[in-house]
């Protein structure tokens, strides 16, 4: 069994990690709504379920994310604002501001 390495990530940095993972998976905790921790194995770049339109929940001035959550068989938007940790590319990452 191979040991992960762990690093600090600030915030701001978050969404260019999972933009690194190029479609490969990873796994995401954050805070819901409710205040309860919720744990994410997720990927980016999943377009076999898209039905067309727009998406209006991502847009340059909010921490939104859409990923394709594996567990749900959905897509899901993640709030890099409540991400407490990020696990992508062999590497887990305590996300602080």
């Amino acid at each position: 069994m191979t040991q992960r390495k762990h690093e600090v990530l600030a915030r701001v940095h978050a969404e260019k990690v999972i933009n690194a993972t190029n479609g490969k998976f990873f796994t995401a905790v954050f805070e819901k709504k409710d205040g309860t921790p919720r744990v994410m194995n997720a990927r980016l770049g999943v377009t076999s379920y898209l039905q067309g339109g727009e998406n209006k929940v991502v847009k340059p001035s909010n921490s939104y994310k859409t990923v394709y959550d594996i567990q749900a068989k959905g897509y899901r938007t993640l709030n890099l604002g409540t991400l407490q940790e990020l696990r992508a590319n062999g590497v887990t990452y305590k996300v602080v501001d």
